[in-house]
């Protein structure tokens, strides 16, 4: 695997954010944090969580649930829709169960952009 480097910006070269919600299996989790930074993203947090299916007597017997892992991450509006369209294609989120990924506008983005910043 080539050593990737995270996608840097000088702050006014970033004038909106949008806050992205991945959710995936787990074992996917470590990977999909990698190619949110590689693109740009800022990984702010993540969590475990269960999901429950769909089909309503298999959740009524309690068989029916996933564990998920839930990401957090911003990024700049303009760069957005490329993200999550190109990481969600490669991991395949087109498909049932793989996992799912929308984003909200940040309104008063100015403390996000400090996930930004690198020290030198």
């Amino acid at each position: 695997m080539k050593n990737r480097r995270f996608k840097t910006f000088r702050l006014p070269d970033i004038d909106a954010m949008d806050l992205m919600i991945w959710s995936c299996k787990p074992k996917l989790a470590q990977d999909l944090k990698r190619r949110i930074g590689e693109e740009g993203g800022r990984i702010l947090t993540s969590r475990s969580a269960v999901g429950v299916s769909r089909r309503p007597i298999l959740q009524a017997l309690g068989v029916a649930s996933d564990e998920m892992e839930i990401i957090f991450a911003i990024c700049r509006s303009e760069d957005c829709k490329a993200i999550i369209d190109k990481i969600a294609m490669e991991f395949g989120f087109d498909s049932p169960g793989r996992g799912k990924a929308f984003a909200i506008s940040i309104d008063g983005y100015l403390g996000g952009k400090g996930q930004f910043v690198e020290v030198v």
